[in-house]
Formats: C-alpha cells, structure tokens, sequence
C-alpha cells in the first residue's frame, strides 16, 4: 500500500509496495507521484483526481504497462484509491491499497487454453470417451466414439438409466453405482454389452475394454466418472474363430484329417487319401500327377514350392512349408505339407511321402487377429489417456503413444523402469510400494501421483492398474489406464469462468434472448431484446410474451408450447408482430426451445428473436413489383413460359393459350403446344438455343410460326434466357422467356416485300423506257453522235445492275465487294486477270452503293478509252479501308498501272464532273482525282452513317 501526499503528492509506502517498485526503490521515496509512476500517470490520474474530489475507485486486474526492471512490462492490479483526511477532515492525499494479479491472469489465461487443448483431444479421441455426473449419473460430456456406439441418441444432460434402459439387468448401472460410492475404478476387459444401436432395430451384442475412473472434487468426493474404453467386437470375434478354428484343427489330427500322400517320381503319380482330391479340386475318378497337383498351386508360391521338394531330394530330411492354391472358380486355400524323401533300395531316393492339412480357415483367423491387434495399437496410440502393460516382473512392455505427447520422449523411453524419470521425486517412493504390493497380492491398484510433462509443468494423474492372467489362471502382468486429472483440481475456477463467458455471450449477443418461466413470463432478457421492443432495463421483467403480441395474431403456439413440453419437439418458430412501448409494431421472428434438469423436468423456456422488421418490408416491396410486372405483361398480351429438356416440361401463364387458339381455362401440355407448331419450327427454336449456347451468350430470340386448329397462320417472337444443367447422362437446356404476337408485323413484312418487288420491276421498266427514247432520239444523228448514245446507254446499264445488288438485297443494303463486281462486270469478263480487287467486307446503304456505282462506271469507262484498260499492259488496283471511327470514314482507292502516260487535261469531261458532284452531293464526301504520268489515281472519302461491318468474315482480294 501507499499514500501519496500533499501539493505535490508525496510518495510514502510500505515494505510490500518494495517488491512492486522493482529498481525504483528506494528512489521513490518521498518523490512526487507523478514522477515515480510517469508511465502509467495517464492511466492512472483521472483516478487520482476522482480521490481528492472525495470519490473513492475500487479496479480489479487492470491492465498497466510498467517500467520497474529496465524495461517495459505488461502487468495486472487490483486495487483502490481512496481520499486521506488530515487532522482538519480535509482531503490531504490519496490513499491506494493494491496487490499484483500478474500472475493469476496469465495462469488463468494459460489454463484457459490448455482446457481448450484437452477439450479437442476428448472430441477426437479414437476410443469412446465419457463423463457422467452425479449420483444419477448423467451424461455431461461425449465424444463421436461414444455416441456411433449408442446410435447417436440425445444424451447429454439425461442421466444414463433414462437414455440407456437396455442395459438394465447387464450389471453395468451396478458397476457405475459402485464406482461412485467406492470411489475405487473398474477396468474390464472383452465386457459383453446389449445394445440398441439404432432406434427400433434389434437389441445388438458388442464387446468393451472398459474403465470407469472416479472424478474427485478438492475435498476428495466423488463427484463424477470418468468412462473410456474401446469397442473391440471384431477382436474377440476373431479370437473366437481362431479357438474354434483350432479346435477343428485338433480334432481334424485326432480323426485323421491330416491327408497322407506319396509322390513317386519315377511314375510322376501321387498316391493319395480320397479327401486329398477333394481339397485340391480335382476329379476323384482321375490319376493324380505331380502337374495336375503343381496347377492348383498358386502361381505366387509355386517356384518356392518346388524348390523345397529338389532341395529334400538333394539334402534329404523332412521339410515343412506353407502355400496357397486356387480351385477352378477362383476360391483361395492354404495348406500346411509336411514330408521327407524315401530312399529306395539304391540309397537314391525315389519318392517324396508325408500329410497336407487344410489350414485355410488358421489362417483367416490370425489375419483377423492380426488385425484386431493393429487395430487396438491404433486405438490404443490414438488414446487421449495413458495407457501402459507390464510383465509380470513389473517391467514395462507398452507404453501407447499419448507417453510422448505428453512427456516429449518416445513411449519406449518409459519401458523398464524408465517411468521413474517421469514421476514426481516426491511421489517415487509411495508410487514404487503401492505397485510392488499390488504385484506381490495380484489385485488391482488405483493412486494418484505427480508428473512432470514435457515442459517440467506439474500434472496429476490417477493412475490404474488390473491384474492379467492367462488361460490357466499363470499371471502376466499388468494393464493400467492413466488419465490427468489437472483439470478436476481446478474445476471450480474452470466453471466461473464458464458461467461468465455464458453471462458475456448473452448480454453481448446480436439477437434479442430472454429466459421465461413455464407461464411464459420474463425472467431475465438481454439488452438486445429490449432495444427491439423499446423497453429499458428490467422492464420486460414479469410480463409474457403474449401481452406483447400484437392483437391481430391468434394465440395458436399453445398447442406447441404443450408438444415442447412434452418433448415432442426439439422447438418451434414463428413469425408475428409485436408492439413496442411507444405502441408501434415490430415484425420479428421468434424461435423458443425448452431446458431441462437432469432428470428431464423442465425448468424455463429460451427465446431467441429476431428483428425482421426490414425483410417484411422488403417482402412487400417485392410482392408491389410482381403486381407492377404481372399488370405489365398482361397490358403488352405477352405470355410467360418456361420448359426444361431434362424433365421435358413446360409451363406457361394463360396468355399463351389465346397465342396458339387454345380456350383460355385449358392446361397445356408440352405435347398440345407443339401441336401447333408448324412443319420444321421446332427444329429452328432448337438450333437458336443452341447457337446462343456455342457463342457463349445466354440470350436467344427466334420468330415461331404456329397454326390454329381453323388453318391460319400466326406468328409469335420468342425470347429466352438460357440456362445449361448438367444430368446424370446428359446436358439438358432450362430456358425462360416471353411470348408475344408478330402476326400482324409480318404480314406487314410480306406485304412490303411485294411492293418493293413491284416497284424494282417498274424502276427496271422505265430504265429500259429511257435507254428506248435514247435510242429514238439519237436514231437519224450523225456517226459523230453514236459515242454519246453508247456512252449514256452504258451509264444506264451500270445503274441497272447497281439496281439489281440492291434488289437481291431487298433494298437493304449492298456488299461493296458485290457492287463492283456486278458494275465492272463487263470489263472484268474481258480483261484477262488485270483488276485487283481488295477491302474487308463491308455493307453500304442503298444510296451509298449507287452512287459508288456511278462514280466506278465512269472511272472504268475512261480507263478503257484513254487509260490503263486501253492496252494489254495495263493493270487497275482497287481497294478500300474504314478508320474504325463513329461515323466510319470510307476511304476507296482507285489507281492505274502500265496505260499511256497521262497528262493532265486542260478541261474537265462530264465524267469526271459526275464523279465530283455525285459522290460530293449523294455522299457528302471528297474526290480527290489525280492525273499522275503512270495513270489515274482516285481516291474518294465519305462519311458511312449506316455501313455495317462483317468482321466474322474473311477480307476480299480478287484478280480478276
């Protein structure tokens, strides 16, 4: 303790405040508080001001950061500041009783996460494992072991004549009952057990190794058991088959079942016992050779076998060998021969005799038992408990592997006398003579004794020991079980510290929880549940739930409250509002379970509620949506379906049926719906789907052509989305979508389409008109006038075939590769191989394309008067680009090779004014016209607002 006094605070303290200064002392006497205590001042002086304001402040492990050994130190205290009077009754200093919890935190920290530790090593222990609390025995803690044992019943926290009625009668509650009241363990070995392994199946015999350990409290009562063991059913099964099967073995030998047989090697024969054929699965009524015997030898052991017998034959004496043979249908046997060789009159020998025996089902069992030995090593090792044998000079033999874990040194390290460097020196002594006297009377011994684990930290463990002794009574040795029982010392601090994490979980949990009694009135409740409903604290208390509830829900959970009760069920949930205190009401969602005492009664119900309030709203917000969408696709007479190819469903809302000229209260079935699809339409929806599929898009559409039952012709527009599952033998398409009437739109189609045929038709007669009034006009000119008739004539045949790209097309549009192909097709039929054509494919408006038309026709006109087409040599290039930009840049390329030097002329011609001002007025783009001495170069650039590219296409290049 100290006090800190005066103005300045003073320091005075006592002896035991010494050892907290550490290095300040003795320094920090009569110094300033401030100055002996700097680092924690901050910490500390909102308490020191609370003291000299007369209020006293009581702390219980806080944590302070101090400085007293040279360097910085985390540390815990529990004290109190309190204001000190002087003679005057005022306050002169503060006075501070303190003492250091440092200790006890990190130890309760590190025991904390040692329990944790040992918790997991219960769960995953390989052996089944449990503790059993109380007089009635009830289940407190289990592990998956103990419950696939039990048939995974609901047993915790149910005393074990309640859960387990079938062992009634067994003599196990007896032994529980007897431990408990002894306090002594019982350790039993190959214990049969009846048990009920799954709910309404018959009851089940099993075999245990089994311990049952007392658990004391401090004051040495018993307050529990301790319960592991193993289920070592197969091991005492196959124990059984292997007695049995040595039994038979004997009483084969006695009754002559070893089969006598003699090989003589010079007639390769086997004189043999009948059953020799037999066991070999031969033909009784066949001779037996030496190969026919060899060929049932399994191909494995047969050259082993075989040098046995030239072995006998080469250094005589008798030889004893075992090996498999295979029957026709593929059945193993083993078999054990026995024999020697038999010497003829020469001293040579002549023949091999001696006995097989059909060992097949020995072996069987020593596999079995091999591996009921193994398993048991790996129950054993698994063990979360000590487990040790001795011999019977009390020699450890086995030590499983829970030593090393433990005590950091392999378990051979404790075989001999090696425990002695494990046990606590103080303990020696009394463990040595308690064994020693349990050796020399041959009855169990049970103590508890001290160890030293791996980190030299002191455990407890109690320790068990039983007798063995063979067959006839001669002893063994020992088998002992060791378990730690640390924890049971300190198990009262272990529950407090429990109680307050489960007093932290519920006031801090996120969800509004409460305690009611069997009325349903409020025991205690958590501060969420009070801000849900607007109360404050303690204001819940004493009221039920149903006052709570909002009038417009009926009471309809009594009849569940009643099968919770009952433990019909486990609990029960539900949805409804109740009213806050400020009178509004809150949407919340309310889940109550039951707890009961150890005998079953139930003691308080548990609510967990919900604030849903949000989700109610947004349900209802979603519900508002699905009106607004249903009234839209009902006010634009769309249908919704959906189909599935897997299940080959589909289903569809009732529009659909006015869509195909179904009355409006039939249930379409898949194959009514595509009763009215025509010829091929089905195949066309199935190739959209899948097309959209191998692009990867999820999106199809595709127009349906349905016939009604009166022979008309409908057309509906389909869209989907797609979706691709995968089924046990296929992939299957799941698609939903909408429907919708087209009819009118396509007859509207159709209808245009004529008109556009009829007026290609008229355009292509009064084309033909003009070149006939052409032709009359200049029918009685001169010779000087006929180049001008030619040269209109041809402008109007170009324009013709422009004409005829567009009305294949429909007048959609035009590919340029196809417009000059068709334009400059007189001229290409004939120029043997000296135009180039080349661009990326490219679509042009109708406009575009006859006025492109125009301007090439008079370009391929002049090139064959006064340039490159004139002469053989000549060659024309045409090519085009796009700049990628929005809108696209058309940039054509027309340029001449190998003609008659050009030069300029002096006056502009009618073509090249053509050129200009059409593709200038039409297009709204430039012409760059060039007359260069190796020919005529025209490069046009115009604007494309409506030109489609066809990227997925390959470029054009053509020399024709």
């Amino acid at each position: 303790m100290f006090i800190a006094w005066g103005q300045e605070l003073g320091f005075l303290y006592n002896d035991s405040y010494s050892e907290i200064l550490g290095a300040k002392h003795p320094a920090a006497m009569g110094r300033r508080f401030k100055d002996v205590w700097s680092e924690i001042w901050d910490d500390v002086e909102p308490l020191v001001t609370k003291a000299l304001s007369g209020e006293a402040t009581f702390h219980e492990d806080l944590p302070l950061m101090m400085q007293r050994k040279g360097f910085q130190e985390q540390t815990y205290f529990t004290f109190s500041y309190s204001p000190a009077h002087d003679e005057s009754g005022s306050i002169g200093g503060v006075f501070c009783a303190c003492t250091e919890t440092t200790r006890e935190v990190e130890a309760r920290a590190a025991h904390q996460a040692d329990k944790e530790y040992l918790h997991d090593l219960f769960k995953q222990a390989p052996g089944f494992v449990a503790i059993l609390r109380g007089p009635d025995h009830v289940f407190e803690l289990v592990n998956a072991s103990y419950l696939q044992l039990v048939g995974h019943r609901d047993i915790v926290g149910k005393p074990v004549r309640q859960v387990l009625p079938e062992l009634e009668g067994q003599g196990f509650f007896e032994l529980v009952d007897g431990v408990y009241r002894s306090g002594e363990p019982f350790v039993g070995r190959n214990l049969a057990v009846k048990l009920q392994r799954q709910p309404g199946s018959p009851v089940e015999e099993r075999f245990l190794d089994l311990v049952y350990q007392p658990i004391f409290d401090r004051t040495g009562r018993v307050t529990g058991i301790f319960a592991e063991g193993y289920d070592v059913t197969e091991r005492v099964r196959a124990e059984v088959a292997l007695r049995a099967s040595e039994e038979r073995l004997r009483r084969s030998q006695e009754l002559g079942g070893a089969l006598p047989y003699e090989w003589d090697i010079t007639t390769n024969q086997l004189l043999a016992h009948p059953a020799f054929s037999k066991l070999y699965g031969l033909r009784s009524d066949e001779p037996l050779t030496y190969e026919a015997v060899t060929a049932r030898i399994h191909p494995e052991d047969l050259s082993r076998v075989r040098a046995t017998h030239q072995n006998a034959f080469k250094m005589g004496g008798p030889y004893e060998q075992e090996y498999r043979i295979v029957l026709s249908d593929g059945e193993i046997r083993w078999v054990m021969a026995r024999g020697e060789p038999v010497y003829g009159e020469s001293g040579e020998p002549n023949a091999l005799a001696g006995v097989v025996i059909d060992i097949s089902q020995r072996k069987s069992a020593e596999l079995a038992l091999a591996e009921s030995e193994e398993r048991f090593r790996l129950l054993a090792d698994g063990a979360p408990a000590l487990i040790w044998m001795s011999d019977e000079t009390g020699r450890i033999t086995f030590a499983n592997r829970h030593y090393e874990t433990m005590f950091g040194n392999p378990a051979a390290a404790v075989e001999g006398e090696g425990w002695k460097n494990i046990v606590h020196p103080d303990d020696v002594e009394t463990f040595t003579l308690a064994f020693l006297k349990a050796f020399e009377q041959r009855e169990p011994v049970s103590l508890n004794v001290r160890v030293k684990d791996r980190n030299r930290d002191t455990r407890w463990l109690r320790c068990e020991g039983v007798p063995r002794f063979d067959s006839s009574g001669g002893f063994l040795g020992f088998i002992g079980c060791n378990v730690d029982i640390s924890e049971a010392k300190v198990s009262e601090i272990a529950l407090r510290e429990s109680e307050e994490r489960h007093r932290i979980l519920f006031e801090q949990a996120a969800a509004g929880v409460g305690h009611m009694d069997l009325d349903g009135r409020w025991l205690m409740v958590n501060q969420t549940l009070h801000d849900i409903l607007g109360y404050t604290e303690g204001e819940l208390i004493g009221r039920t739930l149903q006052s709570l509830t909002h009038p417009d829900h009926p009471d309809d959970d009594q009849p569940l409250l009643l099968a919770l009760d009952a433990g019909e069920i486990p609990s029960f949930r539900c949805e409804r509002r109740y009213i806050r205190k400020d009178g509004s009401a809150v949407w919340v969602e309310t889940t109550v379970s039951l707890v009961r005492n150890h005998s079953g009664t139930p003691i308080y119900r548990v609510a967990i509620i919900q604030d849903i309030q949000n989700r109610k709203l947004g349900e209802e917000a979603l519900r508002a949506s699905e009106s607004r969408l249903r009234l839209a696709l009902d006010a634009g007479r769309m249908a919704v379906w959906e189909s599935d190819s897997g299940t080959g469903t589909i289903t569809t809302s009732p529009e659909l049926n006015r869509l195909l000229g179904f009355p409006s209260d039939t249930s379409l079935t898949p194959e009514q719906i595509r009763s009215r699809y025509a010829p091929g339409a089905r195949e066309r929806l199935q190739a959209a789907a899948s097309a959209a599929l191998r692009r990867g898009e999820r999106h199809a559409e595709e127009e349906l052509e349905v016939i009604w039952p009166d022979g008309s012709h409908h057309w509906l527009l389909l869209r989907a989305d797609l979706e691709t599952r995968s089924g046990p033998d296929s992939i299957h398409i799941r698609a939903t979508g909408i429907a919708f009437d087209i009819t009118a739109r396509k007859r509207w189609a159709e209808h245009q389409r004529i008109l556009i045929d009829e007026l290609n038709h008229r355009v292509k007669n009064t084309l033909a008109t003009v070149q006939s009034l052409a032709a009359h006009t200049f029918r009685n000119t001169n010779e000087e006038s006929r180049p001008a008739l030619r040269a209109f004539e041809e402008r109007l045949f170009a324009l013709s075939r422009a004409h005829d790209v567009l009305t294949r097309e429909n007048w959609d549009g035009a590919e340029l590769g196809e417009v000059i192909k068709e334009v400059l097709e007189p001229y290409l039929r004939q120029s043997g191989k000296r135009f180039v054509i080349e661009g990326s494919p490219m679509r042009l408006a109708p406009g575009v394309a006859l006025a492109l038309a125009m301007a090439l026709h008079e370009l391929a006109t002049n090139a064959a008067k006064y340039g490159a087409l004139s002469v053989p040599s000549g060659r024309v290039s045409i090519g085009w680009t796009t700049n990628g930009e929005d809108p696209a840049l058309l940039v054509l390329r027309w340029e001449e090779r190998g003609g008659p030097p050009v030069t300029p002329p002096t006056r502009k011609g009618f073509g090249t004014r053509l050129i200009e001002r059409m593709l200038a007025t039409d297009l709204s783009g430039q012409v760059q016209l060039t007359f260069v001495p190796t020919g005529v170069v025209c490069v046009v650039k115009a604007p494309l607002k409506h030109q489609e590219n066809l990227p997925e296409s390959e470029p054009i290049r053509l020399v024709v």
